[in-house]
């Protein structure tokens, strides 16, 4: 088989690139020279945005932050919640499950994408959501969303 770059310019140092950045595990933005610093000031810029419902503008910058650190739960929480914020439901159902996979102990990721559900119409997926998050609240700091599903939960079951 013919190596897809052959006779590109450039390529095989890019697919050099390319191949050193996915053997070391580090996050493109080291490989990039963006460092560690400047993604967690890009991350204050993207919650700021959030927090003043610049939700466009947060999803572009959370994007940028998954890509140069896809190992940091919080740039793809920050994804999902704008995408979600601007409407886009189903995917940010998408996000929240790989937020959800990162980072384990975090039952609001669950509940989030309960509220997705439930936007979509899904019931059921937002009950099994929002029971599931429930669930996951074991510690003290997260009795704020054990209360907030407990409270949606007995909403979704009056209303069947």
């Amino acid at each position: 088989m013919a190596a897809p770059c052959r006779g590109i310019p450039g390529a095989e140092a890019v697919m050099g690139l390319a191949r050193g950045i996915l053997e070391s595990g580090r996050p493109l933005g080291d490989a990039l020279g963006i460092a560690g610093d400047d993604r967690t000031a890009l991350y204050a810029v993207a919650y700021e945005l959030y927090a003043n419902k610049r939700y466009d503008m947060a999803q572009h910058l959370f994007a940028q932050l998954v890509l140069y650190d896809h190992q940091d739960p919080r740039y793809m929480k920050g994804l999902a919640a704008a995408t979600q914020m601007l409407g886009d439901h189903e995917q940010a159902v998408r996000m929240y499950t790989v937020a959800a996979l990162m980072d384990i102990g975090d039952p609001a990721v669950v509940m989030h994408a309960g509220d997705c559900f439930r936007q979509m119409g899904r019931r059921a997926k937002a009950i099994e959501s929002f029971d599931l998050a429930r669930a996951m609240c074991s510690r003290p700091e997260h009795q704020e969303v054990k209360r907030r599903c407990e409270a949606v939960l007995a909403e979704l079951r009056r209303s069947a």
